[in-house]
């Protein structure tokens, strides 16, 4: 799954050297990262539902069954990483690295929290990270589409 997310991060690179360069022509370069974005990650995630238990099969049927649910969950977080990932870069641009910091940690602080909780209290297994993962990277993409109007 962190192969996915390298998509929206070797892409948003190229919108903080282009936001950087010239603020005036952000929302122009946003658009174009968010369309390639698209482009790239959801049928990427789509082949991870659809393939990913193949590849893990390569690691034994009992990791291929809990693992694949695992890898499902941390595929569609590609949505939500590819929202933090752009959220995030805007910050940058904008200058505003205490909130950026802010909000990283409150999203560690979810993920952390929540995978613990989950594995303390024999919930879920493996897959209860995966969904203390989900649950903190959609609410900093929440977070950052409530942001987006005010910049």
């Amino acid at each position: 799954a962190s192969l996915l997310y390298i998509i929206p991060m070797a892409t948003c690179q190229s919108l903080f050297a282009e936001g950087s360069h010239s603020e005036m022509e952000l929302k122009v370069h946003l658009k174009k990262a968010i369309k390639i974005i698209s482009i790239i990650i959801i049928p990427a995630i789509i082949v991870t539902f659809l393939f990913g238990n193949y590849i893990l099969l390569t690691f034994g049927k009992e990791y291929s069954y809990e693992g694949f649910i695992l890898l499902k969950l941390l595929s569609i977080s590609g949505v939500f990483i590819s929202i933090d990932t752009i959220g995030g870069t805007i910050l940058k641009i904008k200058h505003k690295i205490k909130l950026l910091i802010l909000l990283s940690l409150t999203c560690t602080t979810i993920i952390l929290s929540l995978s613990v909780f989950f594995i303390k209290m024999n919930l879920f297994g493996i897959v209860g990270v995966g969904i203390g993962w989900i649950v903190g990277q959609g609410t900093l993409s929440i977070i950052y589409l409530f942001l987006a109007k005010r910049f």
